[in-house]
């Protein structure tokens, strides 16, 4: 491995910053386990990812947009070229915002097209910071789509990786000068987290003017051997804790982000359902 080039597995391990062994530790390898080829050591290591910096997303044929359907159920829009068009340019913060707003398309990203990323036609994202998509509204809905999307592209590598966490994390005293010092733009992309599928339902568990707590159910397809049967569902949840900046934006306020590992089997207690 070149010295120049970390991959996200490498940085984590060693716990350079408190954000990278956040994320890490939060990946599941659906697309292993959609294929049924991931073996032990593949589902476990921190290193499969690989291949070229990521960066956007494009049709092998080109022309039309491409339709298809994830393993849970859900329609996918591949762009025939270049990023995704976003649903709407002006978010529009909900009368009820601490309350989700369910109606969703996913669009993917990536080289292989491999990113699910989530777009409200009120919500956002609604723009673009490089080849991130932000601008989102300032309520539940927006924090949530913000800290999923970001998540997602935080382990995309190079520009993504580094626009993610340069722009949308705030940190504390002393991970915010580790972070000065590290390259980000030299990551690989981590396909466990990358390729990881979109939640099927959210909840917010703290809601403020600028400060979220939501929480994110994404259904677990099997342990890397077998698929789970239908009447034993496995929701793994993923907390985020986020805060509006003085932009507007939501990034993630990594002091306050507390993550517990939780599997849990039923969708009971304020879990409002992804619509797709």
């Amino acid at each position: 491995m070149s010295k120049t080039v970390k991959t996200i597995g490498v940085i984590a391990a060693i716990m350079i910053v408190a954000v990278v062994a956040f994320f890490l530790f939060r990946s599941t390898p659906d697309k292993a386990v959609t294929s049924a080829v991931a073996s032990s050591d593949a589902a476990s290591s921190l290193d499969s990812g690989g291949g070229s910096e990521s960066a956007v997303a494009e049709s092998p044929g080109g022309g039309e947009d491409q339709i298809s359907v994830d393993p849970n159920g859900r329609r996918i829009i591949t762009p025939a070229a270049g990023n995704p068009k976003p649903l709407t340019t002006k978010p529009v913060e909900s009368k009820n915002r601490c309350d989700i707003s369910p109606e969703l398309t996913i669009q993917t990203m990536g080289e292989n097209a491999e990113a699910e990323i989530m777009w409200s036609k009120t919500a956002g994202p609604s723009k673009y910071n490089g080849v991130v998509p932000t601008g989102y509204s300032a309520d539940a809905t927006g924090a949530a789509l913000a800290a999923w999307n970001y998540r997602t592209l935080f382990y995309g590598g190079g520009k993504f990786t580094d626009t993610v966490v340069r722009n949308y994390v705030e940190f504390g005293p002393e991970q915010k000068e580790k972070a000065k010092t590290e390259d980000f733009s030299s990551y690989v992309p981590y396909q466990a987290g990358f390729g990881t599928l979109s939640p099927v339902a959210a909840r917010i568990i703290t809601c403020k003017p600028d400060f979220m707590v939501v929480e994110h159910a994404h259904k677990l397809i099997g342990d890397g051997e077998k698929f789970y049967a239908e009447n034993d569902p496995h929701y793994d949840i993923h907390r985020f804790t986020m805060k509006l900046s003085k932009d507007g934006e939501w990034i993630f306020y990594m002091p306050g982000m507390v993550q517990g590992i939780a599997v849990l089997h039923s969708l009971d207690g304020g879990w409002t359902m992804w619509q797709y």
